[in-house]
């Protein structure tokens, strides 16, 4: 007999998919909707407290108060920064960076507890005014005759701390489940809008050296670290997609059953792909890319509260600058490819068009130098329908007083 060989070769066969995936309108929503929601709320919240007021918000019977927490006046106006310490931040944020890529195995279980620990937190907040004012109020008190103290428990305040703990727990134990990233996402916009509510940059100055630095950590770390690389691949890829590079940041990508950094919103694929039957593969898009120039959006929504700006010109069309520059983002990861930096499109696109604008209306060096202790004067004018009765801004504010607000 002859002895023959066979030799059967097995492949997979790409049919022709759609370079569109129904998933990055999901990523597209959730994105612009947090950036909306948290700089609409950041913007009255700091409105309310560069004009003095104090009111408690579920006592408050105007429009806004539900977007005001009940402590108001224990809250910082904008976080004192300055250039240099800007720098500083970004170097701790490259040596994280560059720590998860070394240790990931071992930093990402701290990642998840933060993550896990700061969402909870996060959907309280974010639920609490409107919790509030919807559900009954029943409370409950203890008093310690002895120390002569009383101690007030609100039925519905425990109500929401055991759903938002809830959440957060739920998600931690079944997070490598194929339905979690509907908690994760839920999550992650309520922890996007917390932080921007929370996060309020002093300036237009200040946002866009903040921005701009950023701008090239972004690009460094995706475009350049590939050539530094035993793999060839990005540092920033790596981080995200939990040491698998087949993932690209601000794109799709897969994701196996080990563990993910939890700090990206993620929306499974809807579309068809061969390798389907293989792994999972989702869209993504970092906490960062809405969160930095969400900042800006937030301080353009001060801006038109406080200067009574038609339309509110500058939050409306910053914010429309941020859709443009995502669709760009996604467009370009298509276009390319490959991984992309979104902030490379977002930051142009938001600080460009917040330029144009205060030159145009000769505003510029108001918001350049923004001074928040330039309190709002009282009137019985109302503004927009969305803040107490607060009368004019004064804008003619000297240069050097603006500088000196800000040292």
């Amino acid at each position: 007999m002859q002895n023959t060989k066979t030799t059967i070769i097995i492949g997979v066969k790409e049919t022709e998919t759609s370079y569109f995936d129904g998933s990055l309108l999901l990523i597209f929503a959730l994105a612009v909707g947090s950036v909306a929601i948290g700089s609409f709320w950041s913007g009255i919240v700091r409105y309310h407290l560069v004009s003095g007021s104090s009111m408690d918000a579920t006592s408050s019977a105007d429009r806004s108060s539900m977007y005001l927490p009940r402590k108001l006046s224990k809250e910082e106006v904008s976080v004192s920064l300055t250039p240099m310490m800007i720098v500083v931040f970004v170097f701790c944020m490259v040596n994280m960076l560059l720590l998860l890529y070394w240790f990931f195995d071992y930093l990402v279980y701290v990642i998840i507890g933060l993550f896990a620990f700061a969402s909870a937190t996060a959907v309280y907040q974010c639920l609490e005014p409107l919790f509030m004012k919807i559900t009954p109020k029943c409370v409950w008190s203890y008093n310690e005759s002895a120390n002569r103290r009383s101690i007030v428990f609100r039925l519905n305040q425990i109500v929401l701390f055991t759903i938002a703990c809830s959440l957060s727990v739920v998600w931690v134990v079944y997070r490598k489940e194929s339905w979690a990233w509907i908690l994760q996402d839920i999550l992650g916009v309520a922890f996007s809008i917390n932080m921007l509510r929370l996060i309020r940059l002093p300036n237009f100055k200040i946002c866009t050296i903040l921005l701009v630095v950023l701008f090239f950590y972004d690009i460094f770390f995706v475009f350049i670290t590939p050539f530094f690389t035993k793999n060839g691949e990005s540092i920033m890829v790596e981080v995200a997609s939990g040491g698998h590079s087949d993932s690209s940041v601000g794109g799709s990508g897969k994701i196996s059953e080990d563990e993910q950094l939890p700090m990206l919103l993620r929306v499974p694929h809807l579309g068809y792909h061969p390798f389907d039957a293989c792994y999972t593969r989702h869209s993504l898009l970092g906490f960062g890319d809405i969160l930095v120039p969400g900042l800006l959006v937030s301080f353009c929504h001060y801006i038109d509260l406080k200067m009574k700006t038609p339309f509110k010109i500058y939050w409306v069309s910053t914010l429309a600058a941020y859709a443009l520059g995502l669709i760009t983002t996604f467009v370009a990861l298509f276009v390319m490819d490959m991984a992309q930096p979104a902030l490379l499109y977002l930051v142009p696109f938001t600080v460009i068009t917040v330029a144009i604008i205060a030159l145009c209306r000769g505003e510029l060096k108001l918001i350049w130098k923004e001074n928040d202790t330039n309190k709002i004067s009282s009137s019985d004018d109302s503004t927009d329908g969305v803040s107490p009765s607060y009368g004019t801004v004064d804008t003619s504010v000297d240069v050097e007083q603006g500088q000196a607000g800000n040292h």
